[in-house]
């Protein structure tokens, strides 16, 4: 009988010194994780927004400019459809009405 509470004394201490991340904290890392992606994101529409410029000033031919802009559609639309998927799921939350 001692050795079954002993046992479960034992198992109770080890349960309460194991650190339990919080469900919060979690989220707020999902969520930085999800922001830094889409500012890299922004950025890099940016930058072949700025590349498609250069081509389109020098009139190099070298690379179509077409290049350029369509990548910035696709990831702009990537943008768009991770906003939705980030809304969705409740990761991020829209602003409440302000009247």
């Amino acid at each position: 009988m001692t050795k079954i509470v002993n046992t479960i004394k034992v198992e109770s201490t080890i349960n309460n010194q194991m650190p339990k991340a919080p469900i919060f904290g979690d989220l707020m890392n999902m969520l930085f994780v999800f922001k830094l992606v889409l500012v890299l994101l922004l950025l890099f529409i940016l930058v072949n927004l700025a590349r498609a410029l250069f081509v389109m000033v020098k009139g190099e031919k070298s690379v179509p400019m077409s290049q350029y802009l369509g990548r910035r559609v696709l990831f702009s639309v990537l943008v768009v459809m991770l906003l939705l998927v980030a809304l969705g799921t409740g990761i991020i939350a829209p602003n409440p009405r302000p009247y």
